[in-house]
């Protein structure tokens, strides 16, 4: 058994469960375990979103350009540590270092993507029935993004999430699938150390039951500071 863990960063901070509870992450391959990560419940989720709330007037208000300049720098964070973050997914996925490392680099392209879109956030004029009105539509950031991702494609999936909902000006919290959270973590703290996303933009609440997630995220949702719910992946998600 690997002595490596990882906590999980919520408001900016990298912190321990509250009971210090811990879930193992084994190798596909050989059942062996690979690492521990900070197992977190309904209490860890509900800070995380609750910290993204109180950061959302700050970065939604950014512009897109300055958004657009962090999501660049993270794009790069990634490029630099490919192989590193490679591996990791071949310990907890299972797939080829050529593919990982492929699928790694492919998807540091969204943040490339995405801090160009940040500043074509374009609004729209619309034509008024009505002589003395004028119509147009202004795109916003809505809030607190929760975005859920599953364990086949753990690069992929990911960016392809929070670099949108960064660029657009919402703060996201991720829970990635307990099969493959390395990987995800890893590019969290690519974004917190090279972005200087230390006022929970982006956070990361994982734990080994994914029902901690849906409770809280569907109650703060309806009742709380988080306003959509981002989910994709294939049955087994855990």
């Amino acid at each position: 058994m690997s002595d490596e863990h990882y906590p999980m960063l919520i408001g900016g901070q990298w912190v321990e469960a509250d009971d210090n509870g811990r879930f193992e992450v084994d190798d596909p391959a050989t059942g062996e375990t690979v690492a521990t990560v900070a197992d977190g419940g309904v209490a860890e989720m509900a800070r995380a979103i609750d910290a993204a709330h109180a950061a959302f007037p700050g970065w939604s208000t950014t512009p897109g350009k300055e958004r657009g300049a962090i999501l660049r720098k993270i794009e790069l964070g990634i490029l630099d540590r490919v192989e590193e973050i490679g591996r990791l997914m071949v310990l907890e996925n299972g797939k080829p270092f050529a593919e990982a490392k492929g699928e790694v680099g492919f998807s540091a392209g969204y943040f490339n993507w995405y801090a160009e879109e940040a500043r074509r956030a374009y609004g729209e004029t619309v034509p008024s029935p009505f002589a003395n009105k004028r119509l147009w539509v202004q795109a916003s950031p809505v809030g607190v993004v929760g975005a859920i991702t599953p364990w086949n494609f753990p690069a992929n999936m990911i960016t392809r999430k929070i670099a949108p909902a960064m660029a657009a000006g919402c703060t996201v919290v991720l829970r990635p699938s307990s099969a493959t959270p390395l990987t995800a973590l890893a590019k969290v703290a690519v974004a917190a150390a090279l972005a200087a996303v230390t006022m929970a933009v982006l956070g990361y609440a994982g734990g080994g039951t994914l029902g901690n997630f849906g409770e809280v995220g569907v109650d703060q949702a309806t009742f709380g500071p988080a306003v959509f719910l981002w989910f994709a992946g294939i049955g087994g998600l855990t």
